[in-house]
């Protein structure tokens, strides 16, 4: 916590650097109020607040409350990029869907609705892999796994005894980067095969999710992917 305060109050993601990227953010008094570093610990709360919706939601079978609670995170998540956009990655942009689609699923009355929401999150999972693996795919660095190790090296997202184990290896390295890209740009087949194999796509990706949460400190890495795994398992049991 006093690491990622230190970041909003005085590193990349502090107000006083974000406000500049916009004349009309800079001249606001009621946003250089509202996201003044002293005033970050109540984001926290903030989010503090929808967690507590949420859980006491799911305790109580109150979809009310659930849909409250997403509705409060995917505000709270508006809110952190429009203070900062720098450091965002692709978790906070599927946290920010979930959220959104998922206070929709679980307010909605209509059973059409709900069924489009999980396919638009399950098409959105899969889509998501694919570009990434994609992408990784088409740069040499990745294949070769050259940024496996250099990115394991780095203090903000690194660990220093794996980046020097995988810099020493480099074949390991290389062999790890293949296979995350492999199963992101084919995560597709997880709708092609049948069960039981399907699972293990799935819990494969989870399994790298946790991994990446662990070594590289991207806890949102792992829930905001995995908060999308119940449309696609739900989506994958209609033709089942």
């Amino acid at each position: 916590m006093l690491k990622v305060r230190s970041l909003f109050s005085g590193g990349l993601m502090n107000w006083e650097i974000s406000r500049m990227r916009s004349v009309s953010l800079f001249r606001s008094r009621l946003l250089n109020y509202i996201f003044h570093e002293t005033r970050f610990p109540y984001f926290a709360i903030f989010r503090l607040i929808a967690a507590i919706l949420l859980l006491t939601g799911i305790l109580s079978g109150t979809h009310i409350l659930i849909s409250l609670g997403f509705a409060w995170s995917f505000l709270s998540y508006i809110l952190f990029t429009l203070r900062t956009p720098y450091g965002l990655d692709g978790s906070d942009q599927a946290a920010l869907l979930v959220c959104l689609v998922y206070s929709i699923l679980c307010i909605s009355q209509s059973a059409n609705i709900r069924l489009a929401c999980h396919i638009f999150i399950a098409a959105q999972l899969t889509l998501v892999y694919f570009t990434s693996g994609w992408n990784k795919l088409k740069a040499k660095d990745w294949r070769n796994g050259n940024y496996m190790w250099k990115l394991f090296s780095t203090s903000f997202y690194g660990m220093e005894k794996l980046g020097a184990f995988l810099e020493k290896h480099k074949a390991f390295a290389s062999f790890s980067s293949l296979s995350i890209i492999l199963a992101e740009t084919f995560f597709f087949l997880y709708w092609l095969v049948p069960a039981p194999y399907c699972w293990f796509i799935l819990a494969a990706l989870g399994i790298f999710h946790l991994l990446t949460a662990i070594t590289m400190g991207l806890n949102t890495f792992l829930w905001a992917f995995l908060a999308m795994y119940p449309s696609a398992v739900y989506c994958r049991l209609l033709y089942s």
